[in-house]
């Protein structure tokens, strides 16, 4: 779907180039549950961008290869790579006023924070495409971090635009626009909480790009001798099916946590490590509703305690919450890969 959305012609060596023109919008966000490769895909994006090459065609090339050229462009300063979060302000991204010391005395400077930083490459260097990367978008207070730059990002607000516009930023009191050679890539995990304050300014602005789990991809490793009686891409469409039922395709698993998966015991380290604890975040330890998508094989009732499960005070349901059923996790450990067939065939034996 990301390589259909962005088919149309894009010549790099034009600084000012009509929508029509472009081959990636401006502005994209990536954005699906955790593990269906948004950040993996974020390389390619930026690739694509810069070479002016699809991502089919990237495709074809070795993984390595791919990564070594995004860290030589980032090394070189046509790429810039962030990650946001609570703590993230304007002033690491736009500018802001910085301590350090001199002479042993400590002064007070403006400085530009990264996203000012690129974009005077690309206003320096108007025939080559500059990109930056945000990982985990959602996670910063998108208001407080982009500030006035909301409205420079519009397309038709950027340098040389119909309706381009410069505005002066707080600290240097200096002019600031945006040029069309500077794309931003951003990944969102729609698992994440946050993901219900994105600003909605941003979302006018931003291309989104949803990226879903994929059990496709996984398919080959059906081939794998351990697998010869698992497969793993069933497995994984019914573990999404059952937390879409209960949760929402927001929540999903994806299928890039089975993609090293060589072993039967690899299958149980991506369980113990990633795919039970994710569950458990999902469904806030209520390990009935993660018995409902693994299975009695993976959740078993805790035995009632013979003593008395409550202290001595009066409540009106004291009697149905002593009488309620709870449930633990079996050892990964000790699972088989019966159990892991069971989790999409019931009637495995």
């Amino acid at each position: 779907a990301l390589i259909e959305a962005h088919d149309s012609l894009h010549e790099p060596t034009a600084m000012y180039l009509p929508r029509k023109a472009r081959r990636h919008p401006l502005n994209t966000i990536l954005y699906g549950p955790p593990g269906t490769g948004k950040t993996f895909t974020a390389v390619s994006f930026a690739l694509s961008v810069i070479e002016n090459r699809s991502l089919e065609e990237l495709a074809l090339e070795e993984r390595a290869a791919l990564r070594q050229r995004f860290n030589d462009y980032l090394e070189a300063g046509q790429i810039g790579f962030v990650t946001f979060h609570q703590a993230f302000a304007y002033e690491d991204f736009v500018e802001g006023i910085k301590p350090r010391t001199l002479n042993e005395q400590v002064v007070y400077e403006i400085e530009d924070g990264i996203f000012k930083q690129l974009n005077r490459r690309a206003i320096d260097d108007p025939n080559q495409a500059y990109i930056l990367v945000i990982d985990e978008i959602n996670r910063g207070n998108i208001a407080a971090i982009f500030g006035e730059l909301i409205t420079l990002l519009e397309p038709d607000k950027r340098i040389g635009a119909a309706e381009a516009l410069q505005l002066r930023l707080p600290y240097s009191k200096t002019e600031f626009s945006v040029p069309t050679n500077l794309y931003l890539v951003a990944t969102m995990n729609t698992a994440d909480r946050s993901v219900e304050s994105l600003d909605l300014a941003l979302r006018r602005r931003f291309h989104f790009v949803e990226m879903l789990p994929d059990p496709a991809v996984i398919e080959q490793l059906a081939e794998r001798p351990f697998a010869a009686g698992i497969d793993l891409a069933q497995l994984l469409r019914t573990i999404n099916q059952r937390i879409e039922l209960l949760l929402s395709r927001d929540y999903c698993i994806g299928h890039t946590y089975f993609l090293e998966v060589e072993t039967l015991a690899d299958l149980k380290t991506i369980f113990a490590s990633r795919i039970i604890p994710l569950l458990q975040e999902y469904f806030m330890g209520d390990y009935s509703k993660i018995g409902l998508v693994l299975g009695k094989s993976f959740v078993q009732p805790v035995p009632p305690a013979d003593a008395a499960t409550f202290a001595d005070f009066s409540h009106d349901y004291a009697g149905e919450l002593a009488d309620r059923p709870l449930y633990e996790l079996r050892p990964v450990e000790a699972l088989t890969e019966k159990d892991f067939i069971k989790i999409y065939n019931s009637k495995f034996n």
